[in-house]
């Protein structure tokens, strides 16, 4: 069918252009619809190729349509989107002279539009701008400039712009002094090994997201103050802006972005003001949402540690001291317990990275009272995310000591009430021992003084032993239900 509808167009228009069929549009319409509705992988790439080969009279028609259906369209898959963002690719290529105003700028905004939709995976609609760029740089340009630019006359790029920087090659490359003076050495220096890795290496997501974040790092870090403050302000209004529509990912990127801009400043009320916009989410954040949080305060606390741990240590107070209401005397109020929870979980990551990126000079004079925190959340959190949390934290306390161990010596006292109390979740445990606490039996393990080896035999056997009890009751278990 498909093969005949081409031959019927193909036919009626090879000699003109511009002499459409009358229902030419419709149809176009239609197919399009057909294409991209399916959920079908093989449907829909059988019925593209045949789309795309009337891309020769009717790319424009069909470029529009696209942008039509994707419009009225929002909640694609992912594979959906990938399809449809080749075709557009495709057709670009293979027909830039035929892509003129008006036409052009709504084929780049559209690009655009998706770039920043997929911020972790920006590579389909970042291959239309190339695409486009060939013959049309400086359309492409004058419609990206305004995303790479923030409020004010200072040039501030976007956050979704300047994470995806890496993607643009060569392109990017020739307009980077226009964003910040400093660019074009930076881009000249980090692009070519991203193009490289894209080229030779084989696709690996978390790779691939710290070639990104490292290039994120330099480019924010080789900025003067003046930019950084302006900076730092964008990314807490589309912060606050898009907290109920932005994706996971967003928000890691704008927090980590916020954490090392953060670093570049001295103001006290300044960095206070922003670190609040990373951490005022800790009531309702998930366990990876917490995480993220954590690791932008623990980016802030390299550089400006007091303050940081101020912050927590008031946060401590004002969240995990809230008395728990009872509804009308009786009834528990069960939202509010789980917002202390989830406060709770926040904070015990935010210190487990605190300690992992402060400086052993600047945590020596905090151990004390930090060591005395974690011991105490432990007692209390005795499963679940908040003791995984709460056992991360131990363990960073821990790896800083033995990697600092004449800085950070006071901290050792602590080392026989931890594994005591470590040793005691590990038999009382209902289920085989999770893998950061056997991790931090050995970093406790390694601390000086050693412990004599009957000791280190008495730990192994009780470790051993709590597995080898589980996994045969669990196969006993196993075993009866089959048999019966």
């Amino acid at each position: 069918m498909l093969n005949s509808v081409y031959k019927f167009f193909y036919d009626e228009n090879k000699n003109s252009k511009n002499a459409d069929p009358p229902d030419i549009s419709s149809v176009i319409g239609s197919l399009v619809e057909a294409t991209w509705s399916d959920k079908d992988d093989v449907v829909r790439e059988t019925i593209s190729t045949a789309l795309l080969q009337l891309s020769t009279p009717f790319s424009q028609l069909i470029l529009q349509s696209i942008i039509t259906f994707r419009k009225s369209h929002p909640k694609l898959s992912l594979n959906q989107v990938h399809s449809l963002l080749k075709a557009v690719e495709q057709i670009c290529q293979e027909h830039p002279g035929d892509i003129l105003p008006p036409l052009l700028n709504q084929v780049i905004e559209f690009s655009l539009d998706e770039l920043t939709k997929t911020p972790q995976d920006p590579l389909p609609a970042s291959a239309i701008l190339v695409a486009l760029g060939q013959n049309h740089c400086n359309n492409v340009m004058e419609c990206l400039k305004p995303r790479l630019q923030g409020g004010g006359g200072d040039q501030i790029p976007n956050v979704s712009m300047i994470y995806t920087l890496g993607y643009l090659l060569e392109f990017l490359k020739l307009y980077a002094s226009t964003l910040n003076t400093k660019l074009p050495d930076i881009m000249n220096e980090k692009i070519p090994p991203l193009v490289d890795y894209l080229k030779l290496s084989d696709w690996n997501s978390d790779e691939w997201e710290r070639e990104l974040r490292e290039l994120t790092h330099v480019i924010i870090s080789n900025m003067d103050r003046d930019w950084a403050v302006s900076f730092a302000s964008q990314l807490s209004v589309q912060f606050y802006v898009t907290s109920d529509v932005t994706t996971s990912q967003e928000r890691v990127t704008l927090m980590y972005c916020l954490g090392v801009t953060l670093c570049l400043l001295e103001d006290r009320t300044i960095i206070h003001s922003h670190l609040d916009t990373i951490i005022n989410t800790l009531r309702t954040n998930s366990s990876a949402s917490s995480q993220s949080c954590a690791k932008a305060v623990g980016i802030v606390a390299s550089k400006h540690l007091t303050l940081v741990l101020s912050r927590l240590d008031a946060l401590v107070k004002s969240e995990l001291t809230r008395k728990s209401s009872r509804l009308l005397g009786l009834l528990r109020d069960t939202r509010q317990e789980m917002e202390i929870e989830k406060a709770r979980l926040t904070l015990l990551y935010s210190y487990a990275y605190v300690v992992k990126e402060a400086p052993p000079s600047e945590l020596a004079p905090q151990l004390a009272n930090l060591c005395q925190f974690f011991i105490s959340q432990l007692t209390i959190c005795k499963e679940g995310d908040c003791n995984e949390a709460c056992l991360l934290a131990i363990d960073n306390t821990l790896q800083a000591i033995y990697q600092n161990p004449a800085t950070l010596a006071p901290g050792l006292e602590f080392k026989p009430q931890i594994l005591t109390l470590v040793l005691s979740q590990v038999q009382a445990a209902q289920a085989a021992p999770k893998p950061i606490i056997l991790k931090t039996i050995g970093s406790l393990l390694k601390l000086p003084p050693l412990l004599p080896l009957n000791e280190c035999s008495n730990i192994l056997k009780i470790t051993i032993a709590k597995v080898r009890d589980l996994w045969f009751c669990q196969y006993a278990y196993c075993s009866s239900t089959a048999m019966t």
